[in-house]
């Protein structure tokens, strides 16, 4: 029988054989026997890490927790800045009275502020604003700081400066675009 066999059957598909029942035992181990161990310890392994860091800092995980949310949460507003989150009508109004609130408080005379079209950049709606302000150079810079801070999200497209008389008062135009995120419409 052992000669009948070894006649039908060539060598070169009895190692394909023996090869690809190797491989398929290899895999049905590895799924069936060493997955779950080897998930296990890698979840004891990050368990580890984090209790060494607790261990290492004397900072519990609460606290660690905590911490992160509080920078989570300072980013998010560096990204979508402090003010709310408005429809783009109602976010017109919101941006022309911050603007001439920030004015105000560094003693810079808001000229004007024309609303551009509203528009859309990837996932963020963009909302244009022509502005221009006269002050003296330092409290310009100063409302601008705070504008950019305030506002969040703004980029300053274009500007231009020129003096205004005589005066140590210089007359700012310029463009700027708040960025505000689709969803929060």
């Amino acid at each position: 029988m052992y000669k009948m066999l070894q006649q039908q059957v060539q060598p070169r598909m009895l190692l394909i054989l023996l090869i690809s029942s190797a491989l398929m035992m290899t895999v049905a181990s590895y799924l069936y026997v060493l997955k779950t161990p080897l998930k296990l310890l890698r979840e004891s392994e990050s368990t580890l890490v984090v209790l060494q860091n607790e261990l290492q800092t004397g900072i519990p995980l609460q606290q660690q927790i905590a911490e992160q949310e509080r920078v989570n949460q300072q980013l998010l507003v560096g990204l979508q800045g402090e003010g709310p989150l408005l429809p783009m009508n109602q976010m017109v109004v919101f941006v022309i009275g911050e603007l001439d609130r920030i004015a105000e408080r560094h003693h810079v005379n808001l000229a004007s502020v024309t609303p551009g079209e509203p528009g859309k950049n990837f996932t963020f709606r963009v909302l244009s604003f022509e502005v221009e302000i006269t002050g003296e150079y330092i409290k310009l810079f100063d409302w601008l700081k705070d504008v950019e801070s305030e506002l969040g999200p703004v980029v300053i497209n274009e500007f231009e400066i020129e003096p205004v008389g005589q005066s140590k008062e210089v007359k700012m135009s310029l463009t700027i675009a708040n960025y505000q995120f689709e969803e929060s419409s």
